[in-house]
């Protein structure tokens, strides 16, 4: 595996983004180094969702750059993501209907085969050939995430869990070298916090990228190494999880003015 030194991950850079005259993003600058979870927090409201959506192509910036691994990826071009190692998860739940669990996954292995159609790969004893591989790789990563037995289920039938754990195993099948997880943790139940936040911990391992996005305090406290906070589209304050729960500015941001305490933060 290339060094994380060597790929430096994900880098934004004076990011803008207005819709009319509402500014929702302005001037926002992090990173999401390889290797590393980086988390951004942030009230309703704050940008979150909008910085997620230029980093992933499907919003194109007023100014500002989104560069993996040292390449600048070009604005609003959601298509060229998964070409630059670039995977997301989505706050709803996406995921194809209709298909099985291992079809589900194989789709994020297909968006990597090199120059291939999907009409290509049942084609040509080449096309075979990629087509074995991709169901094998798919099988290796429902056996990592003990997703195994469900592969020949329709993927609504799983419990909500489960069926988001699909969505991330998806993204993994793409092989990416940054990923940005958009509020993994919304409509789970509390059980099922502590198995995500070691799939999580798992990519960051692997020498991932991860930048997430989450109102879950709790989560991105245990698993972070880095927490950057937005408030009306800037970038509050950035440091360790500890330096972000205590800075005032944040406690202010979240319970209003005269906080003084992050006992009761919850995002």
């Amino acid at each position: 595996m290339t060094s994380t030194i060597e790929r430096p991950g994900l880098q934004i850079t004076g990011v803008c983004k207005a819709y009319g005259g509402l500014q929702v993003l302005s001037d926002v600058t992090l990173r999401a180094p390889a290797g590393a979870i980086t988390a951004v927090i942030g009230p309703n409201g704050a940008g979150k969702s909008t910085l997620a959506n230029v980093i992933s192509g499907f919003v194109t910036q007023d100014r500002g750059e989104v560069v993996v691994n040292g390449v600048r990826l070009p604005p609003g071009k959601a298509v060229t993501r998964a070409e630059h190692r670039l995977g997301r998860t989505f706050q709803n739940l996406e995921i194809f209907t209709g298909m099985t669990v291992l079809q589900n996954v194989a789709m994020g292995a297909y968006s990597r085969q090199r120059g291939s159609h999907l009409g290509d790969l049942v084609r040509g004893p080449r096309a075979r050939r990629d087509e074995i591989e991709v169901k094998e790789a798919a099988l290796a990563l429902l056996r990592r995430f003990r997703l195994e037995h469900r592969a020949d289920s329709l993927v609504e039938s799983l419990p909500f869990g489960e069926a988001k754990l699909v969505e991330m195993v998806r993204v993994l099948a793409m092989e990416p070298e940054v990923v940005v997880l958009d509020e993994p943790a919304a409509g789970l139940p509390p059980a099922s916090a502590l198995p995500l936040a070691e799939t999580i911990a798992g990519l960051a391992e692997d020498g991932i990228g991860v930048l997430l996005i989450e109102h879950n305090m709790k989560l991105v406290m245990s698993i972070s190494q880095h927490v950057v906070v937005l408030d009306q589209g800037q970038v509050l304050t950035e440091g360790s999880p500890a330096e972000v729960q205590q800075d005032p500015r944040v406690i202010e941001a979240y319970l209003g003015p005269g906080a003084t305490t992050s006992e009761e933060l919850t995002l």
